[in-house]
């Protein structure tokens, strides 16, 4: 079966997109700061930085993924949308 993706909600996807970047940075930020804090190595800028560049990375994220998404829905209006197959298996059957 085909599906056709015709069109993003914009805000939707720079809530989705904003988050996912937040997250993203978290997760590298935070083990940095601990082995800095490991080493005996912290800063008030550091810890800092561990609070401020994710929510600075979550925003830029967030505008990122409705301009983004904002072009797709242009685009897929002059040349169509992503066209996906899919596969519907049965709840109870499970295929490799």
């Amino acid at each position: 079966m085909k599906l056709k993706l015709k069109r993003f909600e914009v805000l939707k996807a720079g809530y989705i997109l904003g988050l996912l970047y937040l997250l993203l940075s978290a997760f590298i930020l935070v083990p940095i700061l601990l082995i800095s804090i490991a080493f005996g190595h912290p800063n008030a800028l550091g810890v800092g930085m561990v609070i401020v560049l994710p929510l600075i990375y979550g925003l830029i994220g967030f505008v990122g993924g409705m301009i983004m998404a904002a072009l797709y829905n242009l685009v897929s209006k002059m040349i169509g949308g992503l066209e996906v197959e899919v596969e519907q298996l049965d709840e109870f059957t499970e295929k490799d």
